[in-house]
């Protein structure tokens, strides 16, 4: 007669098993085998995509650390510093206005399932601290840090090629855009933004992890490649509509109304890729005199284009004016998603336009861009204040600083956003009045950290300003503080006079390869229209990119 046996059972800890004696499956050691004064050896990992998605986010999130040591090759102090760190700093400063809880939650739980994941964190861990302490990505020097973050980097390309979940694939794409724009590669965040957006279109039964989580940063990333160089005729488009489409703008459809500041910026973002795709192919037209548009219904593109922003921004301001009580860093944000509305309707408003005067009647768009900025930078110093007052009220007796508080909308928080000294930009470039212009660029110095956010970069800052010397045919001090061109100057009369077109800058091309590159110095093309023909002049000029205190300590 054949025995009834009993199953046995495949989970538990590692000890338990081998004694062959029921585990209770508490972790991370067990409390039978720490009762009996056993060392419990843990739990046998389970193998890569056996998980659900909702199986990953089931669980807490880590309070202290990422359990990685399992992915080290050398012992596990290299991985539980690479991955304490980027629990402690490198997250919640990639955490922007709509991805926290991918950075700081989703990550890390699904780091700890997925080797492949595993792996691309700690290289993401390992290349943000180096992005923090300055360290050039074109560097020749091998370090400590850069063979770490390089072994781990492979090891997570090398299980992705044998990865056949594609949302697994498409989760892992994301974190490698984000290390290759914190190593400022441009060429490899074309390719895994293409990648990425390819993949995810592919995805039709998308999970509800990858509506919440993934597929809000892959949008936010997804304007990153036309910054870069992307062709925008033949770059794909992310295949999910978040607001009005162009199909079903009409006079009589409602109004839409976000249910909060996350949602609102999420939709601008759709509108805003759309924006600046359609910007950079206009371009072509407006550059090259007689070139045929690669769009012939453009015009109607701009049409639809504009309906969908007015509907968003008919949206917002009932959200900025309704009853909800935002919080300061709510504020700020919606500051942010203001000013880029203004500078997107100025932008497209004007994208083929034939002369740089008809810049000069959105003076108005630009006094309301500098009063956000202006506004959210006092909210910031206010932040930094209260900052300081709670770490001294939590310190203990023995000086050591408390909890730190959530970190700020313009600084950490914001790392792979376009802050808003990058968005004064187009304020300095496009606005011929000078007080306006100054004050532009004062905030731009101001509140630039290129240490902390992937687009305030030096490049930026210098542009600005030799812009403003050339079509003025002034001379700016180092610190624009020596002077007060506001006062120097009757308000009138710096108002009045404005620059020539000769003299105004139509585009700037920035450098990109190391060609363009001698040392601290940048080549960039500057192009001014031909008053007699309309055809482009091509103006080439070598600016350094050093801090004024670093050229004086050289002198």
């Amino acid at each position: 007669m054949t025995r009834n046996g009993i199953s046995r059972v495949k989970t538990g800890c590692i000890t338990c098993k081998i004694r062959r004696v029921k585990c209770d499956e508490k972790r991370p050691c067990c409390s039978r085998c720490l009762s009996t004064g056993r060392k419990c050896d843990g739990y046998v990992s389970p193998p890569s995509g056996s998980h659900s998605w909702a199986q990953l986010l089931r669980s807490a999130p880590p309070q202290k650390t990422i359990a990685l040591t399992r992915l080290n090759r050398d012992g596990s102090a290299a991985v539980d510093r690479a991955a304490l760190f980027y629990h402690r700093v490198a997250a919640p400063a990639l955490a922007g206005c709509l991805s926290k809880t991918f950075w700081t939650t989703a990550v890390a739980q699904v780091a700890l399932q997925e080797p492949v994941a595993g792996h691309a964190v700690l290289a993401l861990s390992s290349i943000f601290e180096s992005f923090t302490e300055g360290v050039p990505s074109t560097t020749t020097t091998t370090t400590t840090t850069t063979t770490f973050a390089a072994w781990h980097y492979g090891e997570a390309l090398r299980l992705l090629r044998t990865t056949r979940d594609r949302a697994l694939v498409l989760f892992v794409c994301v974190l490698f855009i984000a290390i290759e724009l914190l190593r400022k590669n441009a060429a490899a965040v074309v390719t895994h933004c293409r990648h990425g957006i390819n993949i995810l279109n592919e995805i039709r039964a998308e999970s509800g992890f990858l509506r919440r989580h993934v597929v809000p940063v892959m949008r936010q990333l997804s304007i990153v490649p036309f910054f870069y160089g992307a062709d925008p005729k033949t770059f794909p488009l992310i295949d999910r509509p978040v607001f009005l489409s162009s199909s079903s703008s009409s006079s009589s459809s409602p109004t839409r109304l976000f249910a909060s500041v996350a949602e609102a910026y999420e939709s601008q973002m759709a509108l805003h890729t759309r924006l600046v795709r359609f910007l950079q192919i206009g371009e072509e037209a407006r550059l090259a005199k007689g070139h045929v548009g690669p769009e012939p219904d453009r015009k109607w593109t701009r049409r639809f284009l504009m309906i969908d922003m007015d509907r968003w921004h008919e949206s917002f301001r009932a959200l900025k004016a309704g009853g909800c009580r935002h919080t300061g860093r709510d504020r700020t944000v919606l500051n942010l998603l203001e000013i880029r509305h203004i500078m997107g309707r100025v932008q497209i408003s004007l994208f083929d336009s034939a002369s740089e005067r008809d810049y000069d009647a959105y003076v108005d768009d630009y006094r309301a861009v500098i009063d956000l900025t202006t506004e959210a930078a006092a909210a910031e110093e206010e932040e930094e204040e209260e900052e300081a007052e709670y770490d001294n009220a939590v310190r203990d007796p023995a000086g050591s600083p408390g909890p730190k508080r959530t970190s700020r909308v313009l600084t950490n928080d914001s790392v792979l956003e376009a802050d808003l000294s990058t968005l004064l930009y187009t304020v300095v470039a496009k606005c011929r009045f000078l007080r306006l212009r100054l004050a532009a660029l004062k905030l731009m110095e101001a509140l630039a950290r290129p240490r902390e956010n992937v687009w305030s970069r030096r490049i930026t800052i210098v542009t600005a300003r030799r812009l403003i010397e050339m079509e003025h045919d002034i001379s700016l001090p180092d610190d624009l503080d020596e002077e007060d061109w506001g006062e120097k100057e009757d308000e009138e009369e710096a108002d009045s006079v404005l620059p020539p077109e000769e003299r105004r800058v139509v585009n700037v091309k920035f450098p990109y390869g190391n060609a363009e590159r001698r040392g601290p110095l940048r080549n960039l093309c500057f192009f001014l229209r031909d008053p007699e023909d309309g055809h482009m002049i091509m103006r080439s000029e070598w600016l350094s990119i050093e801090e004024p205190s670093e050229r004086s300590r050289m002198t």
